[in-house]
């Protein structure tokens, strides 16, 4: 937030957007990132399918579980 807020001036903070939590806990699922080359973002996805079918795709480097969020109600 402090590198946006000093480097990127135009952007606009809107405040929280999201909690995590760093481990398992009840009513958490896992989150998976990869960074996507040919955009330059990185991607998140929950579904298992998605997050194996990119694992071999060259276009995205897999960076593994990168934490958990609470599951809608």
């Amino acid at each position: 937030r402090a590198f946006v807020r000093q480097y990127l001036p135009a952007w606009r903070y809107e405040g929280v957007a999201w909690y995590a939590a760093a481990q398992a806990e009840a009513g958490t699922v896992a989150v998976y990132r990869f960074y996507q080359y040919s955009r330059q973002v990185h991607w998140y996805t929950q579904d298992v399918a998605q997050r194996d079918a990119r694992v071999g795709d060259p276009d995205f480097l897999y960076d593994g579980l990168a934490y958990y969020v609470w599951a809608a109600p």
